[in-house]
């Protein structure tokens, strides 16, 4: 059996409880967790907890992998799902919902995070990012742009394409665009991030840098 034992520091006490039977446990940036439990069963707890009534329809099931950013979870499971929540905005709107029907689980091979949203890159270089529109969420690429790998700083994403092109997406001060704008760098071979800029370094030597640098 895999115990968790969690401490939970209040401005009064220390309180301890203890999960037993869990599968798989993970945290996110604003002092949540959620456990996976060997039965099936979700707990969440801090920020972000959920009843435990929502997760009925996840089928009592362990997912194959799970990501986590600010205030949200994304888990995904093998029978084709890509279930997600948490809370979204200032006004920290709890939601929970399942993403990308029908899309078998075996065609996501990264999911990438900023601060508030996340992006699935798909085995057809495809990619969708879903959450805060400031964070980087709410875009989609073209079948004509088949991307090779996205990389993600606090607030945006930046993905490089199989040609070499870079796109980047996000809050403009960290070096995203509300357009998904194409960056004329020549042909690139590789792209980093920090936490607020993107750098791409191209076939001729030369390196762009952009954002908050």
């Amino acid at each position: 059996n895999m115990e968790c034992i969690f401490l939970l520091e209040t401005q009064h006490s220390d309180q301890r409880f203890r999960l037993q039977n869990v599968a798989m446990v993970s945290g996110t940036l604003h002092n949540s967790f959620v456990a996976f439990l060997r039965n099936g069963d979700v707990t969440t707890w801090g920020e972000i907890s959920v009843p435990w009534e929502t997760f009925a329809n996840l089928g009592k099931a362990t997912p194959l992998e799970v990501w986590t950013n600010e205030n949200s979870v994304v888990a995904l499971y093998r029978d084709e799902r890509v279930v997600v929540w948490g809370m979204m905005g200032f006004m920290k709107t709890m939601f929970f919902e399942e993403l990308c029907p029908g899309q078998v689980s075996s065609d996501l091979v990264k999911v990438v995070t900023t601060h508030c949203a996340f992006c699935f890159v798909f085995k057809n270089g495809v990619v969708r990012s879903w959450g805060s529109f400031s964070h980087g969420g709410g875009f989609q690429s073209s079948f004509n742009d088949c991307f090779a790998d996205v990389f993600s700083n606090s607030r945006a994403f930046a993905g490089l394409t199989v040609q070499g092109q870079v796109f980047s997406w996000g809050d403009c001060t960290s070096g995203g665009s509300s357009l998904g704008d194409l960056y004329q760098t020549g042909v690139v071979v590789k792209l980093v991030a920090t936490a607020s800029c993107f750098a791409a370094l191209n076939t001729s030597g030369e390196c762009y840098l952009w954002g908050g640098c």
